[in-house]
């Protein structure tokens, strides 16, 4: 893990052991506060979930725990999957796609439950405010990106293929993030939040 990676760099400079600590500006959340928060983009096109995916869970989180108490996070480029998760999933999701400063969506982060995300930035800002998550990884290698502290929080469909690093998927299909299931996600997510 590349947090570990630059902890043996601070001891190898003899500096005094000291677990890692993030200091992450946040805007306090004035809203619900989210049961469940799905950060629906990367920057990798190998590291996303399909949007269908992401719909259906969306679906399943709103009837268990109420549209309301789900929010979509991301930035802009992520928009249209949000607008494809909110034409085609339940109604009154606390869309936020697009629309929040880092500090914001630290500040909604630090208030959510449980955060779901593929590798993404807003992945590690959740474990740096303290919030649990569950990693969706494919063609990314959690052993490298995984949360920090976290690891029995990363969910992956295995395939020979994966981990491979890749920005984009060369194998017909995308295999590794496309048959990481709907209900695979969702047993994850429930035994997470269960052991909060």
């Amino acid at each position: 893990m590349t947090v570990a990676q630059y902890l043996e760099f601070a001891d190898h400079l003899g500096l005094a052991p000291a677990p890692p600590e993030w200091r992450l500006p946040q805007k306090p959340w004035q809203q619900t506060p989210p049961r469940v928060a799905l950060g629906l983009g990367a920057t990798k096109p190998a590291n996303l979930w399909p949007s269908a995916a992401w719909t259906e869970l969306a679906t399943r989180l709103a009837d268990k725990h109420g549209a309301e108490r789900i929010a979509l996070v991301g930035g802009p480029s992520d928009r249209a999957t949000a607008e494809a998760v909110c034409a085609r999933g339940p109604r009154g999701l606390c869309n936020t796609v697009g629309q929040l400063s880092l500090q914001e969506t630290a500040g909604l982060l630090a208030v959510s439950d449980l955060f779901v995300a593929c590798d993404t930035g807003p992945l590690h800002m959740a474990v740096a405010v303290g919030t649990p998550v569950l990693a969706l990884f494919g063609a990314a290698d959690p052993c490298r990106t995984g949360p920090f502290g976290q690891a029995q929080a990363v969910l992956s469909h295995p395939v020979p293929c994966a981990p491979c690093r890749q920005r984009h998927c060369t194998v017909a299909g995308h295999p590794c993030m496309n048959e990481l299931t709907v209900e695979g996600v969702w047993q994850g997510l429930n035994a997470r939040l269960s052991d909060l």
